[in-house]
């Protein structure tokens, strides 16, 4: 990259401001995809609780 192109890249960075609405749209989606995670373990975890459950009946009743 020629210095010409450089410096414009450095003057267009430093000027780039970021819309006030768009200024929260970081932290929302952190927050909306954290409790989508928490739902997700949530239901893994039962899925895998439930299959062991169902895995010590099974074992216990078997002679």
């Amino acid at each position: 990259m020629n210095p010409y192109e450089e410096n414009l890249k450095n003057l267009i960075e430093d000027h780039i401001t970021e819309p006030t609405e768009l200024s929260g749209v970081e932290d929302r989606f952190d927050k909306r995809f954290r409790k989508e995670r928490r739902n997700s373990r949530i239901k893994i975890s039962s899925a895998v609780t439930s299959l062991l459950v169902l895995f010590m009946f099974i074992t216990a009743n078997t002679d």
